[in-house]
């Protein structure tokens, strides 16, 4: 495991599906860590939103105004769950499809433009390679950045 990301964290979203209790453990596990730490803390609420409830919450900067406290007890116990919570709800889907398919003949018309490689009528995900990989340069693998934080 690595320690930047605590295993009750991957244990969740190791699961087939993620409730709002999980999302709420997890976050509860955050704010006691920084509670742990000396902040102070409100929270977890779930506050229902359109599409799906939202969590809030609220945390003291520690005494000298940093946030390095909370942003590693964060990441440690909640970054994932939280991100995997507001970007899995079928709203959000659509938004992303609805998103793609505006940016896809702009972004196609860019990548020609630029002269890079890309397959005859690629998909989305072939495109979004073909744009972002001279970037990240020929030798990165998304499966690294995932296995790195396990």
């Amino acid at each position: 495991m690595n320690a930047r990301v605590a295993e009750s964290q991957l244990a969740i979203l190791g699961q087939e599906t993620v409730t709002l209790d999980d999302v709420l453990a997890a976050a509860e596990t955050a704010l006691q860590c920084m509670r742990d730490a000396g902040l102070s803390t409100s929270g977890p609420h779930v506050v229902p939103a359109q599409n799906q409830e939202r969590i809030e919450y609220s945390v003291s900067t520690a005494p000298d105004g940093t946030t390095t406290i909370m942003d590693a007890c964060y990441q440690r116990y909640f970054e994932f769950v939280d991100l995997f919570w507001q970007t899995s709800t079928p709203a959000e889907f659509a938004f992303e499809m609805r998103r793609e398919d505006a940016l896809f003949l702009p972004l196609l018309e860019c990548v020609h433009n630029m002269g890079l490689d890309v397959v005859p009528d690629p998909t989305w995900d072939e495109l979004w390679d073909a744009a972002i990989r001279p970037l990240l340069g020929p030798d990165f693998d998304p499966t690294d950045l995932l296995e790195s934080l396990i």
